[in-house]
């Protein structure tokens, strides 16, 4: 995928996490929860669009979210935004889309602008949320695109340290636990590779803890950068689970994985 996008979204996703940690070690300061659903239910409207959903499906830009559900969808959106970006080429990037807003005006938008605005939209709204943070004795956090950068040769020693550990725990074929978008998860890891947006990325069974889907067990796919408190346990599993691939199309290079 063209950058800047990919950093751009990288940003995002880095960003959102950040104001949804201040927030829940913040009391409820209900202006800036209103901030952040507002946000991610921007980021979820323009997915919509850039789907070519009609203007009659496409969700409220200001829905009323707990903090609970403001990850949820942030979880959500960060996933779509990332499978969606991972197809896009120049000939898409300059294709446009036919949109109607929530006063009822129709536009025509290109679909780079239309990205364009997304990573910024929410830099504005974080910056009001940090405002109100600081106004409840609250500790606001900094998202500033140039902070992300600054921490992204930390971010790639962690992934390596967290990537070593999967493919043991792939290779003795054990259990993993790990923390993600705020919720735990324990899954059978069957192969970690890049993916073809060049994220490091885990191909696992969900067999127990937080799923954003409300689905029962399966297939899921995780992204190293937003695992935290990665732990292998004991328990080990036998035979690779139905459907698994291991020349996953999704990857552009496989690290390890189970034959």
């Amino acid at each position: 995928m063209p950058e800047p996008y990919d950093s751009l979204f990288a940003h995002l996703a880095w960003a959102d996490d950040r104001a949804l940690d201040a927030l829940r070690n913040a009391p409820t300061v209900q202006p800036a929860l209103s901030l952040l659903a507002h946000v991610l239910g921007a980021e979820r409207v323009w997915l919509t669009r850039l789907d070519g959903f009609p203007a009659e499906q496409v969700p409220s830009a200001w829905p009323t979210l707990t903090l609970d559900q403001c990850s949820a969808l942030a979880h959500e959106v960060h996933q779509r935004f990332h499978e969606y970006l991972a197809l896009l080429d120049d000939m898409a990037l300059s294709a446009t889309v036919h949109y109607r807003t929530s006063t009822g005006q129709e536009f025509d938008s290109a679909v780079r602008d239309i990205l364009l605005h997304v990573a910024l939209h929410g830099s504005y709204h974080r910056g009001q949320i940090a405002t109100h943070l600081r106004g409840a004795d609250a500790t606001p956090v900094a998202t500033d695109y140039i902070l992300f950068t600054r921490g992204a040769q930390a971010r790639s020693d962690a992934r390596a340290v967290t990537a070593t550990r999967l493919c043991q725990a792939i290779q003795e074929r054990r259990l993993v636990r790990f923390t993600y978008s705020g919720g735990q998860r324990t899954v059978e890891p069957h192969l970690l590779g890049v993916n073809q947006q060049g994220h490091t990325s885990l191909s696992a069974w969900f067999v127990s803890g937080v799923s954003e889907s409300g689905t029962g067990p399966g297939w899921r796919l995780y992204l190293v950068d937003t695992m935290s408190e990665v732990e292998l346990l004991d328990e080990q599993f036998t035979a690779p689970r139905p459907q698994y691939n291991p020349d996953d199309v999704r990857m552009r290079q496989i690290l390890c994985r189970i034959p």
